[in-house]
């Protein structure tokens, strides 16, 4: 495709379990937004260089953890035909 997407698997290889980042907002030192994986990743610099980093293992490429905590909503995902009454789609108020 033409644009990256940041995804995070979270569980051994062959079994489906992921984060999908589609967009984030940025707060510092201005509201920056994010709405879309192909801004989000050239944005913060992401492409095919990064496929398949162990984050447990990198110092170039990593998630920090932090103590802020922004509120959020959990609402249905969207473009999808099952599932839908499933919560799984997370973004700040």
């Amino acid at each position: 495709g033409m644009y990256h997407c940041l995804n995070i698997v979270t569980d051994r290889e062959g079994f489906p379990a992921a984060v999908l980042i589609r967009g984030i907002d940025l707060y510092k030192p201005t509201v920056i937004s994010l709405d879309g994986p192909g801004k989000l990743c050239k944005k913060l610099n992401i492409t095919k260089n990064n496929n398949q980093i162990d984050l447990t293992q990198s110092h170039g490429f990593c998630v920090y953890n932090t103590t802020d905590r922004p509120e959020y909503i959990a609402t249905p995902r969207i473009g999808i035909k099952v599932g839908t009454d499933k919560l799984w789609r997370f973004k700040t108020r």
